[in-house]
């Protein structure tokens, strides 16, 4: 009786055929991971710089509350700005101050060295230490840190200091824009990206008056917040 197999031309064709789509599956099986891992980023990064938003904004908003005095300090810085606060702390109001009540609270951030920094102290004028991290550090890197006031129907970004006095606050500003541009690794690259190019401005704000940075790298995933605090106790 005559047996029927798989000659060798065939067998070599088979595993030729099976390698190729081994191939083809952990090639797919890369790119879901990368894929994943993107995802992943884009979440922590979202997150973060949320966090970060709220807290700022919690704080800012209440900049010259029942004060007298220096109430606002901006210093632009091609690393990083920074921008100090001050505000009485009172009953009711221990979520931002601790244990600051009945005492003026000075707050302050700034950037440097990938790292957004925080720090506070208690007395009217006082000089806030920053040097409590706030967000970067470990993988997440903060590329930008930027601060513009809004003086009359003007953005503007520049050294200032507002006062509070009998006649109000000097200059009066209505509002503060916060804008921060962090970043982490990703295996595989990341999608290109130019800084601004997520954000809705306001009339009068733009990437051009923020001094954003024109260029990113392709092995890091972005992420960028701009977000708006009234200051209600700086525009009377």
């Amino acid at each position: 009786m005559r047996r029927h197999g798989f000659s060798l031309l065939e067998l070599l064709l088979a595993s030729v055929l099976l390698g190729g789509l081994l191939l083809v599956v952990l090639a797919l099986e890369s790119s879901s991971a990368a894929l994943r891992e993107r995802e992943r980023a884009r979440g922590r990064l979202a997150d973060e710089l949320s966090l970060t938003a709220t807290v700022l904004a919690r704080e800012f908003y209440t900049v010259g509350y029942r004060l007298t005095g220096q109430a606002l300090v901006l210093n632009p810085n091609a690393q990083g700005d920074q921008v100090q606060g001050w505000f009485f702390c009172e009953t009711g109001m221990e979520e931002i101050c601790g244990e600051s009540l009945g005492e003026v609270r000075g707050t302050g951030y700034g950037a440097g060295g990938g790292v957004l920094r925080w720090g506070a102290c208690t007395e009217a004028g006082c000089a806030p230490t920053l040097n409590n991290p706030v967000l970067g550090g470990d993988e997440v890197r903060v590329e930008a840190f930027r601060v513009a006031y809004l003086e009359g129907a003007t953005w503007k970004r520049g050294a200032q200091t507002v006062s509070l006095g009998a006649q109000g606050a000097s200059p009066k500003v209505k509002a503060l824009a916060f804008y921060l541009l962090a970043s982490v690794p990703v295996r595989g690259g990341a999608p290109a990206f130019t800084p601004g190019s997520t954000l809705d401005y306001p009339p009068g704000l733009s990437s051009s008056l923020l001094a954003l940075p024109p260029t990113t790298e392709e092995n890091r995933l972005y992420g960028e917040r701009l977000w708006i605090v009234q200051t209600p106790n700086l525009a009377r």
